[in-house]
């Protein structure tokens, strides 16, 4: 059998008696012999529950009531209940509900203190306002210009007095300015931005299309405008105070509509020397207006002029995928433009090695074959020599090239060597061609 002393608790001391209502105090008993188990149930005057568990020897809390307070010890091991209680009087402190900063509208009421009592000595008075005073315990005032109240309030006992203060803002009448653009291009964004000076409080912002009824929320909106239009705003301040309205007009210009391009000769496989002819394309019933520019493969401006609807280009640079663009920009600064793309492909030339000026009309002249355009290819040497190493033809009729003779007579079937230059459309040098061609009789 297991002998258990009883608990041994000393009586309730308490951190401050008298004590202020709201403050904190604590409650505490010296307790020995006490087990794990024990518990500690402590309780206000008025019977409910201040806290309780193992443990609990001293409790802090917020007090409210006066009287007696107890602490109910329960032993774990069976050994009875025991009670301790102490009487707390508690002061009245300053009742005080003190709003906070606030905003009003010209002419506006206000109540700065929404809570009293007839224990408490209430004393208002203003450091905007040296001959304000008052003991109104809840004070409404209805100031013409932001001012600051200050309230002490006391007892007369030993708790300390409630000191503080509120400022009312009186709103003023605030300003609305628009900032718009003007004009912009259709399709484009317009920003309208409201700016709002003098207000104490942001307010709400509601602008109106006023051609399509089309509604937007906020100070700064953005809108796309299909045609010329007119929007207005409606400002609200925050405090309700006020209500302003404002309006602009947003112009809407139309590009020049460019439908296509137009490309002479009408293929997509150009080779290099090619001259083309461009035409864009448009509604004939609008005014040409704005300038034209022409770029091709997206860095090259080849033409640039007022009212250029059509150009020319020659096209001097390879290519597996070229573009051609023209750009219209028009007085407003609308763009518009449409785009094609061709390929370019480079100039090739080959010799034949045989060739038979004998009447038949077929193969009767030697000359280089190419697919660069007609005349676009400049000879600059074309040499013929026999076995012997004598020059036999020279360029003599460079349109259609040697035809077998020399100084009038035919030549003999035989081995012919050639020296052949070219330069292209572009100036650069196609090559030089050197080999050996057969006359055949």
């Amino acid at each position: 059998i297991e002998l258990i002393e009883p608990a041994v608790l000393s009586d309730i001391t308490a951190s401050e008696n008298p004590v202020c209502q709201g403050e904190e105090l604590t409650l505490s008993v010296e307790a020995s012999n006490t087990q794990a188990n024990d518990r500690f149930e402590w309780t206000a005057p008025d019977g409910s529950e201040i806290a309780a568990g193992p443990d609990l020897s001293s409790v802090t809390f917020n007090v409210t009531q006066s009287g007696t307070y107890t602490l109910t010890f329960i032993s774990s091991s069976g050994c009875g209940v025991q009670t301790r209680t102490i009487d707390i009087q508690v002061l009245q402190a300053p009742t005080v509900e003190l709003i906070d900063d606030a905003v009003i509208c010209p002419g506006d009421f206000i109540q700065l203190n929404l809570a009293s009592d007839g224990m408490t000595s209430y004393t208002w008075s203003s450091p905007d306002d040296p001959a304000f005073s008052s003991n109104d315990p809840e004070l409404t005032v209805s100031p013409a210009e932001t001012t600051t109240y200050t309230l002490v309030a006391t007892t007369g006992n030993a708790c300390p007095a409630f000191e503080g203060s509120v400022t009312v803002t009186v709103a003023t009448q605030p300003s609305l300015m628009i900032d718009a653009p003007e004009l912009v291009c259709l399709g484009e964004e317009a920003t309208l931005m409201a700016v709002v000076n003098n207000e104490v409080q942001e307010g709400t912002y509601t602008w109106v299309n006023e051609s399509t009824g089309d509604t937007f929320e906020g100070a700064t909106v953005d809108v796309t405008p299909t045609s010329t239009s007119t929007y207005t705003l409606a400002y609200t301040s925050g405090t309700d105070c006020y209500e302003l309205t404002g309006s602009t007009t947003v112009q809407v210009s139309e590009p020049f509509d460019i439908t296509g391009i137009e490309i002479e000769p009408d293929t997509t496989d150009y080779i290099i020397g090619d001259v083309v002819d461009l035409t864009a394309l448009h509604d004939d019933s609008l005014q040409l207006s704005g300038t034209f520019f022409w770029v091709f493969n997206e860095t090259d401006t080849f033409a640039t002029g007022e009212g250029l609807v059509e150009t020319q280009l020659e096209l001097l640079e390879p290519a597996e995928v070229a573009t051609i663009t023209v750009v219209n920009i028009s007085p407003d600064g609308c763009v518009d433009e449409s785009t094609i793309t061709i390929s370019v492909t480079e100039i090739i030339v080959a010799i034949p090695n045989a060739f038979t000026p004998n009447g038949d009309n077929t193969n009767e002249f030697f000359n280089f074959v190419t697919n660069a355009p007609e005349g676009r290819v400049e000879v600059t040497a074309f040499k013929v020599y026999n076995r012997w190493g004598q020059l036999v033809y020279d360029n003599d009729t460079p349109d259609t090239g040697w035809d077998g003779t020399f100084n009038g007579n035919t030549q003999p079937s035989e081995v012919y060597y050639y020296n052949i230059q070219l330069v292209g459309p572009d100036g650069e040098s196609l090559g030089e061609f050197q080999g050996d061609v057969t006359l055949v009789r």
